[in-house]
């Protein structure tokens, strides 16, 4: 994802494309490895469910820290020290 989050620094990329793309990234390998990272094999189902929330959890996090940086660092309408 680190790759992807250089893109950033060219000022015609929109930051949203960036964010897409890296949770893309990072879920197909959430998703090719995951089943690796248990060591006891449990049912496909657990597997599968616990990749899904996993998946929504980076989803969620990355999506609240680029809005909270686009709120605090750009545009100024969250002062967090007034």
């Amino acid at each position: 994802m680190l790759p992807v989050r250089m893109l950033d620094a060219l000022p015609a990329m929109n930051p949203w494309i960036t964010l897409c793309m890296g949770m893309v990234l990072s879920l197909s390998v959430l998703y090719h490895r995951f089943p690796r990272l248990l060591d006891p094999d449990p049912p496909q189902s657990q597997s599968f469910g616990l990749y899904r929330i996993g998946g929504v959890l980076l989803i969620i996090s990355s999506g609240l820290a680029r809005v909270l940086t686009e709120l605090v660092s750009m545009q100024g309408k969250l002062t967090l020290f007034p």
